[in-house]
């Protein structure tokens, strides 16, 4: 009577719809757990392969060097690398093409370094012949004191008006030539400063009068 009962009925079908559910979520673990695995071995490992095989770390470094550059002053590092390798003969001979390339910068970046921190106002002339392999040569300028603060007087003579960035070149030529002291060049570039002429109509035509006048001291010291 028990088994013709429709509750016993009812009881085996809840009993096969949770044996149902347990088997579908245990295949479904396992699948799961499959999958993993492969992943795993498949895509991990050959990661792994890949940064052991020393790939990924070349690459890193390359990047790495290339965004200590980015990072810092460019033109600044090129600078003092060519004056790190300057010698007592006051003539460096270098390429172009190599520095461009020990840098990873185009050729014009060093054009642009040359042209800017190495010309005639720091004490400098550049020396190229065509045909020359990219090579060229860069002559420091020494002169006595004499010689050159009566330099910068002829150039100042021949403007109308001076910009603080060549007023700039011309400090740091003294300073280089110790013509001038570090603590003396920040005072006469504070002095000459767009700051300190904001109030006057032509700005720059006053920082040529009043570095002019400071150039006349200096030889008479």
């Amino acid at each position: 009577a028990i088994l013709y009962s429709p509750y016993y009925f009812y009881f085996i079908l809840i009993a096969i719809l949770i044996l149902k559910i347990m088997l579908h979520n245990i295949l479904f673990i396992y699948i799961n757990q499959c999958l993993h695995n492969f992943f795993y071995f498949f895509c991990i490992k050959g990661i792994d392969k890949v940064k052991n095989s020393g790939i990924i770390k070349q690459r890193s470094k390359k990047v790495k060097h290339k965004r200590r550059y980015s990072v810092a002053n460019l033109s600044d590092e090129i600078e003092q690398f060519i004056l790190s390798i300057f010698t007592d003969d006051d003539r460096l001979k270098l390429s172009r093409n190599d520095l461009a390339h020990y840098f990873s910068v185009a050729p014009s970046q060093i054009n642009y370094v040359l042209s800017t921190r190495f010309n005639l106002d720091k004490g400098y002339v550049i020396e190229s012949k065509r045909g020359g392999g990219g090579f060229i040569t860069i002559v420091r300028i020494n002169e006595n004191k004499q010689d050159t603060l009566s330099t910068i007087l002829q150039e100042l003579d021949g403007i109308e008006a001076l910009s603080f960035n060549r007023a700039n070149c011309f400090l740091q030529r003294l300073e280089r030539e110790e013509i001038i002291t570090d603590k003396e060049c920040d005072i006469i570039k504070s002095a000459i400063s767009d700051k300190a002429l904001s109030v006057i109509s032509n700005s720059a035509m006053a920082r040529k009068n009043v570095f002019k006048e400071i150039m006349i001291g200096l030889i008479r010291r």
